[in-house]
């Protein structure tokens, strides 16, 4: 088993940088998404690993905390990055 927190900042064309890119924007903390949870890993050998992950994000617009979201379920297979 294992367990995770994860922080970065994400955008898009409707995402948190009005020109689609943070090249022309100041670093700025509101903008962090963070989530945390655990995770399952089987080795069923050479390179096939089950997993199964269970995380946890915490909500954030316009620097205002919205909670937490209902867990979301990730199965793969295969190696991590």
């Amino acid at each position: 088993g294992l367990v995770f927190f994860d922080a970065a900042t994400a955008w898009g064309i409707q995402g948190f940088f009005p020109d689609g890119t943070p090249a022309n924007r100041k670093f700025d903390r509101d903008n962090i998404l963070t989530s945390y949870g655990v995770g399952l890993r089987f080795n069923l050998g050479g390179l096939l690993v089950l997993r199964w992950d269970f995380p946890l994000k915490k909500e954030k617009a316009d620097g205002i905390n919205r909670g937490v979201d209902a867990p979301d379920i990730h199965f793969s297979i295969g190696l991590d990055f």
